[in-house]
């Protein structure tokens, strides 16, 4: 390992040597976000999938459509709505 990739490693054992509870938090808030939008975009691709289901049979069945898609991400939605 040389040139750039030698000088990040040893900055992230340094910092970690140095501030263990910060790199642990840091850790954990990183994980948290990939659950955060894991769970987003599966959300997202469940509500279509529905739209999309139920587009399919009100058009079969009465002869009209639904509304056009939106989807509200997590982080924007209203908790108290």
């Amino acid at each position: 390992m040389t040139g750039p990739n030698l000088y990040i490693c040893v900055f992230i054992i340094a910092f970690t040597a140095m501030f263990p509870k910060d790199t642990i938090m840091f850790g954990a808030y990183l994980d948290a976000q990939i659950r955060l939008h894991t769970l987003n975009l599966r959300m997202w691709w469940m509500s279509y999938w529905m739209w999309r289901k139920l587009n399919r049979d009100m058009k079969k069945s009465f002869g009209m459509g639904m509304p056009p898609f939106k989807y509200v991400h997590l982080w924007d939605r209203d908790p108290l709505n």
